[in-house]
């Protein structure tokens, strides 16, 4: 396959950014302005028992899809009324089961927990120029610094980043990073956030921008949404790649290692530097055809 293009689309929470502190702060935040006089809710400036929250609330971010549902969960697992559901509980029946179950009974719908969430993040950020919420973030440090080296070495043409989170936080998170902000790092156009559509469909208007044969790497940590990808007439070639220092069970994991999906398994994230090289995605890529 020598006349190939290799272009690499990067999934942004759990790939390049750990935001289930801020997340589950959000969704703390959020839940006092649906329920204000509740008793479970956890005060501001309580970070004991918010330190305990995110601890709990890292194991069972894998089934969290969209910010609003932050919400949902701080109530599973704060609220005595919704009878403490294990984390094993929450991670098989989530979506099948006890979203909805809190959801009918508290009478409040999508548009509601995304309004709130919404609002909870947005006077967030207004205090102190975000540097709170900015802090409340973590980045693998391994994937920021692979990203990085490859923008020194390769140029900012051929890497996107698609993420659910709206556009002007992920830029903000970026350039807290160092990787976007100049000319050099990434481009305000290859950043898609959300309201852009399915990644998918994202990734199909990259790829459809390109002339002659190319391969499109997605690396993502929600198996899920790779498995949308792979099934979607994505036009060229996609190899799926795992990012396994993300949000993700052993059970999904080993979902993608069936469906034959290139695995990052180190927990540093420093092996998608690995990935970020034209010749070994090519040699993976043929590798995945055989």
């Amino acid at each position: 396959m020598p006349n190939t293009a290799v272009v690499y689309a990067l999934d942004f929470d759990g790939v390049l950014v750990d935001s289930a502190g801020e997340t589950a702060q959000s969704g703390t935040r959020g839940a006092r302005i649906l329920w204000p006089s509740a008793s479970w809710t956890i005060p501001e400036g309580d970070h004991g028992k918010m330190k305990s929250l995110i601890e709990r609330f890292r194991v069972v971010r894998p089934v969290l899809y969209v910010g609003w549902e932050s919400i949902v969960m701080v109530k599973l697992l704060l609220d005595p009324d919704e009878g403490w559901p294990s984390n094993d509980d929450i991670l098989k029946s989530f979506h099948s089961e006890l979203k909805e179950k809190v959801m009918q009974q508290s009478g409040f719908n999508e548009f509601d927990y995304g309004q709130a969430m919404k609002v909870a993040r947005d006077s967030w950020i207004a205090q102190d120029d975000a540097q709170d919420w900015i802090s409340a973030h973590g980045f693998f440090e391994g994937a920021c610094n692979a990203v990085k080296d490859y923008l020194q070495n390769s140029g900012n043409d051929n890497i996107y980043v698609i993420t659910t989170k709206a556009k002007n936080f992920a830029e903000r998170l970026l350039e807290e990073r160092g990787l976007y902000g100049k000319d050099d790092l990434l481009k305000a156009s290859h950043i898609f956030g959300l309201g852009s559509g399915e990644k998918a469909q994202v990734l199909k208007s990259i790829v459809e921008t390109r002339t002659g044969e190319t391969i499109a790497v997605m690396v993502e940590d929600n198996v899920a949404t790779l498995d949308k990808i792979m099934t979607s007439p994505i036009p060229g070639q996609v190899l799926p790649v795992v990012a396994a220092w993300g949000y993700n069970t052993e059970e999904q994991l080993k979902d993608a290692q069936e469906h034959g999906y290139l695995i990052l398994n180190d927990k540093d994230s420093s092996s998608l530097a690995e990935i970020l090289k034209d010749d070994e995605v090519i040699k993976h890529y043929q590798q995945q055809q055989h």
